[in-house]
């Protein structure tokens, strides 16, 4: 790592990318309590001088010291090296002194901001290097989520460590990821990895700290995109059922509709066939004439044939499905029609038919659309004033006309 004589003399910030490493010697206030200060002053003189003499195989900076230390690394395999070693070196130490011994590591890659303090400062007390910028908190966080014996790390230093290790490194250092974590200050979660020797490191997820803790496996990160997603989902889910439950809906409003609107069917015919058929200024054909009507129980027509007086009357419709209503109009008189050579004079005057029909006077019906006659001609009955017989399983309403 590059010496802080690189740095400005004249305390100008200057911006570099770094591998940070941060250490803490788990439960050293404890240690301090249990042997005395100057029996934990020596220990802590050991431990300084087991990490100093790594730092210098392993091309570190020391950067700042308390209960551990902040080191910056040019590459993110140096500081992973360190870290083996650093734990390896400390349990020897542990088991000579007969002392329990462990540290943790947290290390990140990341942008950092270096100040050269000047000399008259360094005497005074000052670092020769004052680092700052966000990379320098989050390594802090990491570390602080590791346990005893155990090296965390993000995933920019973990993928170029992991990278470079192959043939550096013993067989027997395992690389996992434990999945994301929220760093107290730092917007978006983070995955945290973790390298260690097999059968000393932990090489398990490590357990919420104050200031760092796991995302739940079944939430998602709360980042806005992913509350937009899932938003969209819900809409459209509210989406589909809404649709499904108005198509199961439909066949039953249709049904309902069909009920209240009932359609009857209406046969006319007369002897001689051809007469015109009117309802109203509505011209629906000439006899045998067949169509269906829909919403009404009577209907009015009038009858023309060959230019006779019209001829008015009604019908009742059947409330029975498929049973026609009947209509048949008995001959007219050739003699009665008025002469085609006396074009001038008024035909003579019929009286109206009298109308057989099931029901009191005629109620006024809005006017249907007919449906355009379609049957072959249906050959008239002799004339006669009786009401037709049908057969009992169908009894059409007729009306017989003279």
């Amino acid at each position: 790592m590059s010496s802080p004589e690189n740095s400005p003399i004249d305390g100008t910030p200057t911006t570099r990318m770094c591998v940070l490493m941060v250490t803490d010697l788990v439960d050293s206030t404890k240690i301090v309590e249990r042997v005395g200060d100057e029996e934990a002053t020596r220990l802590f003189r050991r431990i300084d001088r087991v990490s100093r003499d790594l730092l210098a195989t392993h091309a570190g900076l020391e950067i700042d010291k308390t209960d551990g230390f902040l080191f910056l690394f040019e590459r993110s395999i140096d500081a992973v090296s360190y870290s083996l070693s650093y734990h390896d070196q400390l349990a020897d130490l542990s088991k000579e002194l007969n002392v329990e011994l462990s540290t943790r590591v947290g290390i990140h890659l990341g942008e950092v901001v270096t100040i050269r303090n000047s000399k008259e400062d360094v005497a005074r007390g000052a670092k020769p290097l004052e680092v700052e910028g966000l990379a320098k908190p989050m390594a802090a966080r990491i570390m602080s989520l590791a346990q005893g014996g155990q090296t965390l790390m993000t995933a920019s230093a973990y993928e170029l460590s992991k990278r470079a290790a192959r043939g550096r490194l013993g067989k027997d250092t395992l690389w996992v990821e434990h999945g994301e974590y929220i760093l107290k200050g730092v917007a978006n979660p983070i995955n945290i990895f973790e390298v260690g020797k097999e059968g000393s490191a932990p090489l398990t997820a490590p357990p919420d700290s104050e200031k760092v803790w796991r995302v739940p496996e079944s939430t998602e990160p709360t980042s806005g995109s992913h509350q937009t997603r899932t938003i969209a989902m819900v809409i459209l889910i509210l989406l589909i059922a809404g649709f499904a439950w108005m198509g199961s809906r439909a066949p039953e409003t249709t049904a309902s509709l069909e009920s209240e609107e009932p359609t009857a069917r209406i046969q006319i015919l007369s002897t001689p066939t051809g007469a015109s058929i009117r309802q109203g200024d509505l011209f629906l054909g000439q006899t045998p004439v067949e169509f269906e009507m829909d919403g009404a129980q009577t209907a009015s027509f009038t009858a023309l044939l060959d230019g006779h007086e019209n001829t008015s009357f009604q019908c009742e419709l059947s409330d029975e499905e498929g049973i026609p209503c009947v209509v048949t109009l008995n001959p007219i008189q050739q003699d009665d029609l008025p002469a085609e050579t006396t074009p001038q004079s008024e035909p003579a005057s019929v009286s109206e038919p009298a109308l057989v029909a099931p029901t009191p006077a005629p109620v006024a019906a809005p006017t249907p659309a007919p449906v355009a006659p379609t049957p072959a001609p249906v050959a008239a009955p002799e004339p006669t004033t009786e009401e037709i017989e049908v057969p009992e399983t169908r009894k059409p309403n007729i009306v017989v006309i003279e």
